[in-house]
């Protein structure tokens, strides 16, 4: 309000406008915006075309909030709760751009996004999620988001990634389509560190997407080894120095790595302190210094994550190459897997899997019953 009664005053006062009230000190956004028009116009001026801003998200809260935010900035904006009436408005009205949360009932933000992009080329993209995660950073990304902002978000941040998305838009107008190869690291980044709050980010695996390659062993031995040449490592140091094993049960493959417990069995139970873990944001890892090779932490670990090398009897686990990748990368067998097996992604969303196949199941369940209810009084 500040910020209006400001303009509106430095433009009464420059232009010599009487106001007949007190009114005219509280105007609106939409009567600040025409009043500048107005004043261009008189000046000779061409009209500001005032860009405009459709917000989806089904929570009303939000969609308040990037109203009022967006608003303050001078952008016309609309809101919609449902991701179809967004697509029906982008058949009806020209948007300049999108602003859609990747979670909601009728469709999710990705397929939006897809849609949207489809109908409108040059439309800019904005993701909002309060579930950010390097998958869906780079999924969006491709499909040609400028910005990806997890919630929650302040006002100025907010603000701040809407201007972004607009300037890259107008720098390469043709960019804001779908990318083919490319994403822009600077996202996948920020999905990186904004995701994890509380360090609950790991790298689990699908097990039917699994093909027992041995990619991942391979590649993240290499890196150990510091290499990319495979020939100039011998199958046994890349396996040795690999902190990733594939175990064969019942005939399945199995990845087997380092889970980064919270409680760590292994960092209590060692005598010297060599397993640190610097923050709850970071991965627990080794000093080599410190370790006395007593291999408590190998009998402790109840994954049998932790094992010492063969030959130099050093400790070795996952660390989820902290030190070996730079900000915003993924970890090598994550990068490296073929089938996409391996992902690093947020705990939260193992559990919501997890709880969509629970809910599945137990609809299946209660169907089935319900058929033989019927069936019994049928007959």
């Amino acid at each position: 309000m500040a910020c209006q009664v400001a303009i509106t005053l430095v433009l009464l006062v420059t232009y010599g406008i009487q106001p007949t009230s007190a009114r005219v000190l509280l105007m609106n956004n939409e009567e600040c915006r025409n009043l500048v028009q107005m004043v261009r116009l008189a000046e000779g001026g061409s009209v500001i075309q005032t860009k405009k801003v459709l917000v989806v998200d089904d929570d009303k809260l939000v969609c308040e909030s990037c109203h009022s935010i967006l608003s303050d900035e001078g952008y016309q904006v609309d809101t919609c709760l449902s991701a179809r009436d967004s697509l029906r408005r982008l058949d009806r009205e020209r948007f300049d751009m999108l602003v859609a949360d990747l979670r909601m009932p009728d469709m999710d933000g990705i397929d939006l996004i897809e849609r949207a992009k489809r109908k409108r080329p040059e439309l800019a993209v904005v993701v909002i999620t309060g579930y950010p995660s390097v998958e869906t950073a780079v999924t969006t990304t491709k499909l040609g988001a400028a910005e990806y902002v997890p919630k929650p978000f302040t006002p100025d941040e907010f603000s701040e990634r809407v201007r972004t998305a607009f300037e890259k838009q107008e720098r390469s107008p043709a960019a804001s389509g779908p990318a083919e190869e490319t994403v822009t690291p600077r996202i996948v980044k920020r999905a990186l560190q904004e995701s994890s709050p509380k360090g609950n980010m790991a790298v689990t695996a699908d097990l039917e997407s699994c093909m027992a390659c041995l990619t991942c062993v391979v590649e993240c031995g290499l890196a150990h080894l510091d290499t990319d040449d495979p020939d100039k490592a011998p199958m046994k140091d890349l396996f040795n120095a690999s902190r990733v094993h594939i175990e064969a049960v019942g005939g399945e493959p199995v990845p087997v790595r380092c889970v980064q417990c919270n409680d760590a069995p292994c960092v209590k139970v060692c005598p010297t302190g060599a397993i640190q873990r610097n923050s709850p944001q970071e991965p627990l890892t080794i000093n080599h210094q410190m370790c006395i090779g007593c291999e408590y932490c190998v009998l402790a670990c109840p994954f049998g994550a932790i094992y010492s090398h063969e030959e130099s009897r050093m400790i070795i686990k996952c660390d989820l190459c902290a030190d070996r990748i730079g900000p915003g990368e993924l970890p090598v067998c994550v990068r490296s897997c073929p089938a996409g097996a391996l992902r690093y992604e947020q705990l939260e969303d193992v559990a919501r899997r997890k709880r969509e196949v629970t809910a599945h199941n137990l609809l299946v369940t209660f169907a089935a019953g319900d058929r033989d209810v019927s069936a019994g009084r049928t007959s």
